[in-house]
Parts: C-alpha cells; structure tokens; sequence
C-alpha cells in the first residue's frame, strides 16, 4: 500500500539494507515471510517464521464494567489508512441504525474532525465513542461486545485475534494477508473492500447464535497454539544457530 507512505520515509530503504545484512530473519508469519521473498531477492532457508503470543491474562483482570455501552460492537487500535476503519462504518451504519447497536472503539486517539462528519453523515453519532483502557479494562470490553470487528487491509500478525479468542469474544475479520492463517476456522470471514460483504459478515454473527457460539469455541481452541513461551524457544533456538 504504497499510498499511505511518503516517498521521502527513509525506512523503506532502511528495511533493504537489513534484510540483506541480517544472517537470519524472523517473519511473524507465513505470509509476512512470502511478502519479503515477493519484494526483496534472498534465500528462503534464511527466513524463520515464528508467531507471536497472547498478552491477554485472564486470571487478573477487573471484574468491572467500566460502564461499558450495551449491545456494542468492538474495534481495537489505530483507524488510519490500512486500518479500513472508514469502510467499515459505512458497511455497518445501517445495521446500527436498524438494531439500536453502538460502536466502541479502544485506542487510536480522539475521532477527528472527519470521522465525526462520517458519524453524523450516517447518522450515529450518539452511538459511537472512543476510549483509552487499560488491559483489565480491554479484556471487559472484549467479553462484553457483541462481536470484534477487524476490517484491515493487512496485518503481520493481528494480535488482537488472539486477544478476542482469549476473551471468547466473536471475531469478525477481513479474509487477506495473514488472517486466515491465524484466525483459521475460527472467524466470520469477508471482503474488506466490499461493504455487502463486511456487513453479511457481522450480520451472520448477530442474528445466528448457533455459529456465534461455534466462533467462539473454535476461537479458544486455537488461541492454545499460541503463547509466549512457544515464541521465545524458538527464538532462543534460532539464536542458537
């Protein structure tokens, strides 16, 4: 997505330079080790694709609601460009609108001045809110939604799947880059650049409680493929190398 880059940002050409200097290379997936091999003119053998963990810990967390909204559907993180956050509140307007659902979005700074005339444009500027919450706090906000929408154009990794399976919360997501690799059988899946799409997708979620729960308990069992400890023996084996 070179449209969301300056041509002046140096760390393009930062990035070349050490990924031909480095001995080994560490790819959180296996698509981020095929977009490196598509750009860049190296051996695949010096590629080590090791995955993230979850942060999420569920023995600690606030038993709280923080007086979260009711009937709410969650995004996480920046907004920006790839984030797709834009489509994603066209496609789902009319379902909020229509069920009398809300929107809470955790970090990514304050609405601007143009997201706040997308609000009101769409007419649910009294059913969306942004908020900066702590990690017991997260974990809530993941517990109480409706279902976690994630609507990028690409991700490395996308911690936030795990954090949403961890939490039994429904993930809804975009079907690229590396989504379907983490996620796997465990999302409503759709077109991030198609709006019927996205909205079929949520829509699948909310109204058939059977599948909701199968997102969920798939989602679980496929957090347990991941973890920290996972990540850092086979880091430490690399190393070892």
């Amino acid at each position: 997505f070179p449209n969301f880059f300056s041509k002046n940002d140096n760390s393009i050409i930062w990035k070349k330079e050490i990924i031909h200097r480095a001995n080994k290379i560490i790819a959180i997936s296996e698509n981020t080790k095929s977009d490196i091999l598509h750009f860049y003119n190296i051996d695949p053998s010096k590629i080590e694709v090791i995955y993230h963990g979850n942060s999420i810990n569920l023995n600690y967390h606030s038993t709280t609601n923080n007086n979260l909204p009711e009937n709410y559907l969650l995004f996480v993180g920046n907004r920006n460009g790839y984030k797709n956050f834009r489509l994603f509140i066209e496609s789902v307007s009319s379902i909020i609108n229509k069920e009398k659902i809300n929107i809470l979005c955790v970090g990514g700074g304050k609405f601007s001045k143009e997201e706040i005339a997308l609000f009101v444009s769409k007419g649910i500027e009294h059913r969306i809110e942004q908020r900066n919450l702590n990690d017991n706090q997260l974990i809530k906000a993941y517990k109480n939604a409706l279902a976690f929408i994630y609507p990028s154009l690409y991700e490395g990794f996308g911690m936030p799947i795990l954090e949403a399976y961890a939490c039994s919360c429904p993930l809804v997501c975009s079907e690229t880059s590396c989504f379907p690799e983490i996620a796997k059988e465990g999302a409503s899946y759709f077109n991030p650049l198609d709006i019927e799409s996205i909205r079929y997708a949520i829509e699948a979620v909310l109204y058939n409680e059977t599948y909701k729960k199968g997102l969920i308990n798939k989602g679980k069992e496929i957090e347990k493929l991941f973890s920290w400890e996972k990540t850092c023996k086979q880091t430490l084996d690399l190393y070892k190398t």
